[in-house]
């Protein structure tokens, strides 16, 4: 693996007693690659795979700060910095980088391999909202996965393990695809067609970007009241009248009609540290007992969310 970042974090990184650690053992051998109809190469359940199994755990061959300064000699057009990066890898590592798609014209193909392919990472025990601090990272599995705007399948870093983990947010009929989100779900239709087509390159035709003009409508307004709801909910929201019970109810029936199975974890958080404070104790104790149970099942017992669940 390659890591950049700023001298002092590479340095620190390096005494990280994680590299002696294995990678959790996962499931890899549930899911296999071939041809997608109108997608090119996709991740294909082998078998029936269930909500919740840790399918793979795999750390990056890449890694870096997302936004990384560079002199003028070293641009996104020449690729002399990339290719600088990558050179000592392994070949299977470099083999790993190179076979992936590049959907970016206008600079350097391992430049836009890179940048077409990235995955968000967590380096501190804590995600850190500071957009400086936000890293990215390239996988030889993970990145393969193709997109859908219904993903059934989430991605999260496992900081304690440093591994990207993809775990299923639904069961996985064998023979299907494998699928995560590129771009923001709670979007409207036209605005997810158009980042997808800006930062990947093709127009989506996932089964909710399928629908005619009147269910894609009432699929937006969904998607929108869920959006609008979870804004509402997260903490520190500047909104004075939080929601009531039964629109929020209300909206986790939303999430079932979208199949936004992610969604449902956060609103079962959020939701019953509301009915806490409004003293709704029976049901606070409901809520939080499912949100523990979803966010164990999409993201295992290192999630964040899954330790703040428990200390609540």
């Amino acid at each position: 693996m390659v890591y950049i970042d700023n001298l002092a974090k590479v340095r620190e990184l390096s005494t990280w007693r994680v590299w002696d650690e294995p990678t959790p053992p996962d499931n890899r051998d549930a899911i296999g690659f071939g041809l997608v109809e109108g997608k090119g190469i996709g991740m294909i359940a082998r078998r029936k795979i269930l909500a919740g199994e840790l399918i793979i755990a795999e750390r990056p061959v890449y890694a870096q700060r997302k936004t990384l300064p560079q002199c003028n000699a070293e641009n996104a057009v020449n690729g002399i910095f990339h290719l600088s990066a990558v050179k000592d890898l392994n070949p299977t590592s470099r083999e790993a980088i190179s076979s992936l798609k590049n959907s970016k014209s206008g600079c350097h193909p391992l430049t836009g391999i890179l940048q077409t392919n990235f995955l968000m990472l967590d380096i501190t025990e804590e995600p850190d909202p500071d957009p400086a601090n936000q890293f990215v990272g390239i996988f030889p599995l993970l990145s393969r996965a193709n997109h859908d705007c219904t993903p059934n399948t989430h991605y999260f870093f496992n900081f304690s393990s440093f591994t990207g983990e993809f775990r299923p947010t639904r069961d996985i009929p064998e023979g299907a695809e494998v699928t995560i989100s590129y771009t923001h779900v709670l979007a409207p239709r036209s605005a997810r067609q158009a980042h997808l087509r800006s930062c990947y390159s093709f127009i989506c035709s996932c089964a909710v970007c399928g629908l005619d003009a009147k269910k894609a409508e009432a699929s937006d307004e969904r998607r929108a009241r869920i959006h609008q709801l979870v804004e509402e909910l997260t903490p520190g929201s500047s909104v004075q009248r939080k929601p009531s019970y039964d629109k929020i109810k209300d909206c986790l029936k939303m999430v079932e009609k979208e199949r936004l199975d992610v969604y449902r974890a956060q609103i079962l958080f959020y939701g019953g540290t509301l009915l806490l404070q409004q003293g709704d104790v029976t049901h606070f104790l409901q809520w939080m007992r499912r949100a523990e149970e979803e966010y164990l099942r999409i993201e295992g017992e290192a999630s964040p969310a899954y330790k703040a669940v428990m200390t609540t």
